[in-house]
């Protein structure tokens, strides 16, 4: 086992080291993430970013409270999803 990789509970599996060759288009439209989901399961891994939509309040100070105290649920829209990230081992 090369130096510094930590050991596999499965000797069996043999994960080659790689370069990362990072390749970012110069149109990419970029996004904020203000939360993030990892779902686990049993063959995938499904990663998901949200960004919180916060309603814009207007008005004196009071009005300002009182629609802070009418919001039941702030919305977070779902900016991007990846799954299967993990190939399937049997």
């Amino acid at each position: 086992m090369p130096e510094g990789t930590p050991p596999l509970e499965d000797q069996s599996l043999r994960l080659p080291s790689a370069l990362i060759d990072w390749q970012i288009p110069n149109d990419i439209h970029s996004r904020y993430a203000t939360n993030l989901v990892v779902q686990a399961g049993p063959n995938e891994f499904i990663i998901s970013f949200f960004e919180v939509r916060a309603p814009i309040l207007l008005g004196s100070p009071e009005e300002v409270q009182a629609s802070l105290e009418k919001i039941k649920s702030i919305i977070l829209g779902v900016t991007y999803t990846m799954g299967k990230l993990w190939p399937a081992t049997t």
